[in-house]
């Protein structure tokens, strides 16, 4: 599932995809990366939802059940910054990386953190 953020083609998710995969970066970072470039992703489902009430049913396939690394967390607050992901992006061979990468990290909106008023209408079920 994915709606890439405004000026970023899927096409250019997959380039960047295959990079990341390519280069060895830990799955955590890969994740940083994808809530920042995507619209759902960290929290955009709450950030669009105008403070409806949500509830997320969720079943983890990952080690330690953080919210945010489940399906990239679409319901979950995310605590990265764009700033660590443009950290991420310099230590990769940026003559690959598309444009549109680079621009929608440097001036997208933030995503959606913990104490913002919509995160309070989230309600979490996991199962472990």
């Amino acid at each position: 599932m994915t709606a890439p953020a405004d000026g970023v083609s899927l096409a250019d998710i997959q380039v960047l995809t295959s990079l990341l995969l390519a280069c060895g970066l830990r799955i955590d970072e890969i994740n940083i990366l994808r809530r920042h470039l995507d619209r759902i992703k960290g929290g955009g489902i709450v950030k669009m939802s105008n403070g409806a009430t949500i509830v997320s049913m969720i079943l983890s396939d990952v080690v330690g059940n953080s919210l945010e690394a489940i399906a990239s967390g679409p319901t979950a607050p995310d605590p990265s910054t764009s700033a660590e992901a443009l950290s991420i992006l310099a230590n990769m061979n940026g003559d690959k990386i598309p444009i549109s990468i680079n621009q929608s990290l440097r001036t997208s909106p933030e995503t959606p953190s913990r104490g913002i008023p919509s995160s309070k209408k989230v309600q979490m079920l996991s199962w472990e």
